[in-house]
């Protein structure tokens, strides 16, 4: 994913570039001026998922990032 298109949905994901055979899934944790305040990432083996393992853990990702954006009193969070 872009830098661009990781700033438009809320949230980023790479394929080895971090560390070779891994993948990530990273989102930030905004306060009520949008600033980032936390940041949630999970890493996992890159051949070890399936696409659509891939599309529930981003969904979870999202999710408890938004859970966490309301207790930090945030009001936006990510979208997939």
């Amino acid at each position: 994913m872009s830098q661009l298109a990781a700033v438009l949905v809320g949230y980023a994901t790479e394929e080895g570039e971090v560390t070779v055979g891994f993948s990530s899934i990273a989102a930030p944790v905004v306060d009520h001026t949008n600033h980032p305040v936390a940041g949630l990432a999970i890493t996992y083996p890159m051949n070890s998922l399936r696409v659509d393992q891939r599309a529930t853990i981003t969904r979870e990702v999202l999710s408890t990032v938004g859970e966490l954006i309301r207790q930090v009193g945030g009001s936006h969070s990510p979208s997939a």
